[in-house]
């Protein structure tokens, strides 16, 4: 995030956003009126921390000037709208499709992303296949972990999409998709924060024979 960094890397970075064509260090000492060691001390601290990358040179009428610009780390730092894309996006859909018609979209998405990761899963254990599930629950932004006391159940302490979830609850299809396909298994919703739980449990059943979309157990609002 901008907020943990100091207020002349910020005044860089937003510099950079700005100017496609990327800057040189001239500019910054230009711009942040400040000595070229203080603006080289930020560029090499910025660069290590992956937020900007060189670019090309530039010519001058002296020396040719190194230019740089945001990497791709560097422009996810400055806000984005994602969640309200999102939300527009899925109410969209739900009109056009129906609640039911908006769960199976969501379906195949989990479905997908569960191809994406199958070959990490392809002849482990049933433990082990449950704690690689968990770890890439985890590359998607939830604190997951396999419950070391209760049998075949996989808890999230958050929601990634919690305020969407609680406004279009197909959202859970998702999750609940991409745990059976990773799994082979039937789910069950158990518990969910949306819905007044104090963490999101799924249980992991019985194998699917065949796969079933019916056997993904959306736990109820009642």
């Amino acid at each position: 995030m901008l907020s943990g960094l100091g207020l002349s890397q910020r005044k860089i970075l937003a510099g950079l956003l700005k100017s496609q064509e990327g800057m040189t260090i001239d500019d910054f000492v230009n711009d942040l009126k400040i000595t070229r060691t203080a603006v080289n001390q930020h560029i090499n601290s910025l660069e290590k921390a992956g937020f900007l990358k060189k670019y090309k040179l530039m010519k001058t009428g002296g020396r040719p000037g190194q230019t740089y610009v945001l990497s791709d780390k560097g422009i996810h730092l400055f806000p984005k709208q994602y969640a309200w894309f999102s939300g527009l996006l899925l109410k969209n859909l739900k009109d056009k499709l129906g609640s039911d018609g908006l769960a199976d979209v969501l379906r195949d998405l989990g479905e997908q992303v569960a191809g994406l990761h199958s070959d990490r899963v392809h002849g482990t254990t049933p433990t082990e296949k449950l704690i690689e599930i968990a770890a890439v629950m985890k590359e998607l932004g939830y604190e997951s972990n396999v419950n070391p006391v209760e049998e075949d159940i996989i808890s999230a302490c958050n929601c990634v999409y919690h305020d969407l979830a609680a406004e279009i609850p197909e959202v859970c299809s998702f999750d609940l998709a991409l745990l059976s396909a990773m799994s082979g298994r039937k789910v069950e919703h158990l518990e969910c924060m949306v819905r007044g739980g104090h963490k999101c449990r799924f249980k992991i059943k019985e194998a699917l024979k065949p796969p079933n979309r019916s056997d993904y157990q959306v736990l109820d609002d009642d």
